[in-house]
């Protein structure tokens, strides 16, 4: 008997905790993220970033214009998928190079990785990067790491 109440004490908390996930997604919490997996194991779902992350090494989650490169090849060899500041002219950043307007290194991109880690800038990983939304939680990565 004892395991029956148990298994349905477990069975209600999944469920409840279903809903509130499914409730969260519909509403557009960017901190949820639901994953299906499949019976062979392979996971569908929005890209995310997958660690760890090396400073020399491809991104092997995020968004499909990231995943292969390595950080410092989005920052030098990317340009960003939207405007970096909301109404700027599509001449001054469309088709141009981070490093055009950037002197991003190692350190300062570091620096700024770890902003992520902070709570009080919590808001900022849900904001979109020019590089894409994803590329942000990849940093993070990366920060948490150490920066390697």
């Amino acid at each position: 008997m004892k395991e029956i109440r148990a298994g349905l004490v477990i069975g209600l908390i999944a469920a409840l905790g279903g809903a509130w996930a499914a409730g969260a997604q519909q509403a557009g919490d960017p901190a949820v993220i639901i994953l299906d997996v499949e019976e062979d194991g392979a996971v569908e779902g929005p890209d995310v970033p997958v660690g760890p992350v090396r400073w020399g090494e491809p991104l092997i989650g995020g968004a499909p214009e990231i995943q292969g490169k390595t950080i410092e090849q989005v920052f030098t060899e990317g340009s960003p998928l939207f405007p970096p500041i909301e109404g700027l002219p599509d001449e001054v950043w469309k088709d141009q190079l981070c490093t055009s307007c950037h002197e991003w290194t190692q350190e300062r991109i570091c620096e700024q990785a770890t902003n992520y880690l902070d709570p009080a800038f919590a808001d900022n990983l849900a904001k979109e990067h020019p590089m894409g939304g994803t590329f942000k939680g990849n940093l993070r990565l990366w920060a948490e790491d150490g920066c390697l």
